[in-house]
C-alpha cells in the first residue's frame, strides 16, 4: 500500500489538475493520501479541497486544528493563525512519522528538516502545468513523469534568465447594488478553465498596447460591461499570492463600483467569450447561496468580496458613498434601506434622518414618491454635498 502526503497550499491548489488525478487513482485503487494543511479544519475548507481543486483523501490533518485541540496558544492576525515557529514546522513532521507515510510533498524545505520519514519539495513552473493538461486521457504513469524534486538547498535564480519575465497584471471589478434592500455583487460563471464552471468577479487583463492605467483599465472594463460611463468606481485592493491563479505568475487589482439598481436593471451586461453566464449574489452571503448551490469561487475571488465587505461597511458611516446605491432623488426610506442592508441592522428612522442632516446637505423637493399605500405619499429629497465640519 502505497501512503502518499500532500500540502494543500503550494502544492496541491499550484497543480490542481495533477494532484486532483493523482489522489483519486490512489484511493480508488486502495492506497492512502494523507492532505496536510495549515488552515483549520471546516466545512467550507472541505468543500473548497473537494469541489474547487477536486482532491481525493483517506486522511486530513490541520495543523491548527490540531494544537487548537492540544491547547497551544494561537494568535490570529487578519484571520490567519500564527504560533511559534518549531511547533508548527514539527506538526507536519511528527504526523508523517505516526502515519507511516511513504512520501511527503510540501512547497517549503523549512519542513524538509524536521522530517524523519521520506519528504520532496515540490516545484511547478507553468510549462509543467501545459504538460499536465496534454496528459487528459493519458495514464497516471505518464503524468507522474513530471515528478517533483528532492529537497535541496534553495538555487539563487540567474538574473540574466530573468529578464524579461513579467507577471500578468489584471482588474477585477465587483459590481454593487441594492436588490429587495439587499447588498448585491455581480459575479459571472466561467466557461473555461482555470476554475471551469466556477463564479468569479469579472475583469481582464491588462493590454500593454493600450497605454493606459490601472484605474482607467477599471473604468473600461466596467462601461463596456455596463454600457454605463461615470459610474462610482475606487481601487479596493492589489492581490499578488504567488499561487492565486495556476496559469501564471497574475497580480490582480480590485476594484467595486456602485450603481443604482433603477440604473443597471435594464441594462444588458456585456461579457466576454468565457463567461456563461451572470447573476447577482448577496455580498454577506455569496458563500452560503454558492454552497447550497454545490458551487464554488474561483481564484482568490472570496477574499475579495471579504474585504470588500468590509471596506463598504466601514466607509458608508464617514462618507457619502451611501449616495451612489440611491436614484439622484430618492426618499428617506430609501437611503435608510441602503444603510441598512450594508450594515445589515435596523436603524431608527428619527435617529437615522437626524444623524444624515447633521453630515450631509439634502434638499427637500416638492414631488413625492407614488406608492400604493394609505397616507401621504414621501417626499424625494436630494443629495447636494457633505458639510463642513469644524473641530
Amino acid at each position: 500500500m502505497i501512503k502518499l502526503g500532500i500540502d494543500v497550499h503550494g502544492v496541491a491548489d499550484t497543480a490542481p489538475h495533477f494532484f486532483s488525478e493523482l489522489s483519486r487513482i490512489l484511493v480508488e485503487n486502495g492506497h492512502e493520501v494523507h492532505i496536510l494543511t495549515g488552515a483549520e479544519h471546516t466545512d467550507a475548507l472541505e468543500y473548497e479541497l473537494k469541489h474547487v481543486l477536486k482532491l481525493s483523501w483517506t486522511h486530513f490533518f490541520s495543523t491548527t486544528s490540531y494544537h487548537k485541540n492540544t491547547g497551544t496558544e494561537i494568535t490570529y492576525i487578519d484571520g490567519n493563525p500564527y504560533m511559534d515557529n518549531k511547533i508548527w514546522n514539527r506538526s507536519k513532521s511528527e504526523y508523517c512519522r505516526r502515519h507511516g507515510i511513504q512520501l511527503h510533498i510540501d512547497d517549503s524545505d523549512v519542513y524538509g528538516k524536521y522530517f524523519k520519514t521520506p519528504y520532496a519539495q515540490f516545484g511547478f513552473s507553468k510549462s509543467d502545468e501545459q504538460k499536465s493538461d496534454e496528459t487528459d486521457g493519458a495514464t497516471i504513469e505518464e503524468a507522474i513523469n513530471h515528478e517533483p524534486s528532492v529537497s535541496s538547498p534553495a538555487r539563487t535564480p540567474d538574473p540574466s534568465a530573468m529578464m524579461g519575465q513579467r507577471p500578468s497584471v489584471r482588474v477585477d471589478i465587483a459590481i454593487c447594488t441594492i436588490i429587495n434592500a439587499s447588498l448585491k455583487v455581480l459575479l459571472v460563471k466561467r466557461k473555461e478553465t482555470p476554475f471551469k464552471n466556477h463564479w468569479a468577479l469579472p475583469g481582464g487583463f491588462i493590454d500593454i498596447q493600450l497605454h493606459e492605467s490601472l484605474d482607467k483599465a477599471a473604468s473600461r472594463e466596467l462601461t463596456e460591461k455596463t454600457g454605463l460611463e461615470s459610474l462610482y468606481i475606487e481601487q479596493l485592493k492589489t492581490y499578488g499570492d504567488v499561487n492565486r491563479d495556476p496559469r501564471d505568475r497574475v497580480i490582480s487589482t480590485a476594484y467595486f463600483s456602485l450603481v443604482p439598481y433603477t440604473m443597471i436593471e435594464n441594462q444588458r451586461i456585456r461579457f466576454k467569450p468565457e463567461t456563461k453566464e451572470a447573476r447577482w449574489f448577496s455580498l454577506k452571503n455569496h458563500q452560503i447561496e454558492l454552497m447550497r448551490a454545490k458551487e464554488a469561487l474561483a481564484f482568490d475571488h472570496n477574499l475579495m468580496l471579504n474585504d470588500l465587505l468590509r471596506r463598504i461597511q466601514g466607509k458608508i458611516s464617514y462618507t457619502p458613498i451611501a449616495f451612489e446605491l440611491v436614484s439622484s432623488t430618492f426618499t428617506w426610506s430609501d437611503l435608510r434601506t441602503v444603510y441598512e442592508a450594508v450594515l445589515d441592522k435596523k436603524i431608527d428612522p428619527a435617529n437615522f434622518k437626524k444623524k444624515i442632516k447633521s453630515l450631509y446637505s439634502i434638499k427637500e423637493l416638492k414631488t413625492r414618491k407614488n406608492i400604493n399605500a394609505a397616507g401621504r405619499p414621501p417626499a424625494f429629497i436630494a443629495f447636494e454635498g457633505v458639510k463642513d465640519q469644524y473641530i
